[in-house]
């Protein structure tokens, strides 16, 4: 069999494309050729690797430094806001990015379609012009595209069921609004005298969803199933999860080698270089895309450095003041240990007692006192614990303050 020629279409930020280049990268290895279909920032990472590309959707990062992609982040619907048309800015969403998709992919001629969601839109136009004779696969990066009783589709995650519903009902319900989208769809085609689209069809929705065992899109699930495992009423076939995709650091070395600046600089980088080199090796937790944007910021951003700064002193004042606490208690003890030691030298001398009254006295304090170490030598490692990873929270507070004072620079910019 010879080369495949592999056609992976993508859309989205950073963490939406890396992973599907680091699947090209393994294909272009393994002797097959790819041509990456992607935003104009994509195609530029792709090229620095020597692939293939073709500029075929809006690029995401201008979309998002625009006023309805700034609502888009505040609200947490860009797909809602990009379809709106009352805002004042300079992105043209009525470039027809459908057309030129398959207009490129035409002209590519490829034997196989790998695509991530945010390209449905462009890919379905692709199915119509060829009738869905390039054979495709699905890449997602979470597990949130298989019908499931335990997760909600992603679209649905805001829906707030009536208890005892179960989630279930959330997949339901995404497949049959595709499927009324696909009726609508439908009918325009008939108006226009043009023929009908299988995946227009109800049934098209309804295959799509839930008999993942014979629908003809498989789907690569790009994560660790350690990570992720499947779930116990997920199909038997239909997918694959194949851990991460990553560029290994040997390749990121050697791009660095070559002057590419993706991986090894920037402020980012720096920062968290020195957060590495500063102690133990850390565990990473990754959100994936996660910008956010919202008015409030630049007024509640001054709000959250004021509480850090807070929180910093009453941290230390805390520490101060259990620390002398420690230290008063430490000398009462002594003290009192040294007293009990003169008694007991005095009650051995013949015909000396102590008073009752003084003997009282002292068993109290030695209760008193045997209570307080007690709850300093259980209470103080504690409490001096929590005010260091209150003191290390302050301070990842602070690092957060400034990375949103930045971003909000850039967007008043």
């Amino acid at each position: 069999m010879g080369p495949i020629r592999c056609a992976i279409a993508a859309q989205g930020t950073r963490g939406d494309f890396q992973p599907v280049l680091s699947l090209g990268l393994g294909l272009v290895r393994a002797g097959h050729v790819v041509k990456f279909f992607a935003n104009p920032g994509h195609c530029k990472m792709a090229a620095e690797f020597g692939l293939e590309s073709a500029a075929c959707n809006i690029e995401i990062k201008d979309f998002l430094a625009t006023e309805r992609g700034m609502k888009a982040m505040e609200t947490g619907d860009i797909l809602m806001v990009m379809s709106a048309a009352d805002y004042d800015d300079d992105v043209d969403l009525g470039v027809d990015y459908g057309e030129i998709f398959v207009k490129e992919m035409l002209g590519f001629k490829a034997d196989v379609l790998i695509w991530t969601g945010l390209m449905g839109g462009e890919v379905m136009r692709f199915r119509e012009h060829t009738n869905f004779t390039v054979p495709e696969i699905i890449a997602s990066y979470q597990p949130h595209c298989i019908p499931t009783n335990h997760i909600t589709p992603v679209h649905m995650q805001r829906l707030e069921l009536e208890p005892g519903q179960p989630l279930m009902l959330t997949w339901v319900l995404e497949a049959q609004a595709g499927a009324a989208n696909g009726f609508t769809q439908s009918q325009e085609l008939e108006k226009q005298g043009k023929e009908l689209f299988i995946f227009h069809s109800p049934q098209s929705s309804y295959e799509g969803y839930f008999n993942h065992e014979e629908h003809p899109t498989p789907k690569l699930l790009a994560y660790s199933p350690g990570w992720w495992p499947e779930y116990d009423d997920w199909p038997k076939g239909g997918y694959l999860i194949t851990g991460n995709w990553k560029i290994s650091k040997e390749e990121q070395e050697a791009q660095a080698k070559k002057g590419s600046t993706l991986f090894n600089a920037g402020s980012q980088h720096e920062a968290c270089t020195k957060f590495i080199e500063a102690g133990e090796k850390p565990v990473y937790i990754g959100w994936g895309s996660m910008m956010v944007y919202s008015k409030a910021a630049e007024v509640t951003l001054p709000l959250v450095q004021d509480q850090v700064a807070r929180m910093s002193e009453k941290i230390e004042a805390h520490s101060d003041a259990l620390a002398q606490v420690r230290k008063v208690l430490e000398i009462q003890l002594q003290q009192q240990q040294q007293q009990s030691k003169e008694l007991h030298l005095q009650e051995a001398k013949p015909g000396v007692s102590r008073p009752k009254s003084l003997q009282d006295e002292m068993s109290s304090l030695t209760e008193c006192i045997a209570s307080a170490e007690g709850a300093i030598l259980h209470l103080a490692p504690k409490l001096l614990k929590a005010a260091a990873e209150a003191k290390a929270r302050q301070e990842e507070l602070m690092s957060a303050a400034q990375s949103l004072q930045a971003a909000v620079g850039q967007n008043a910019e």
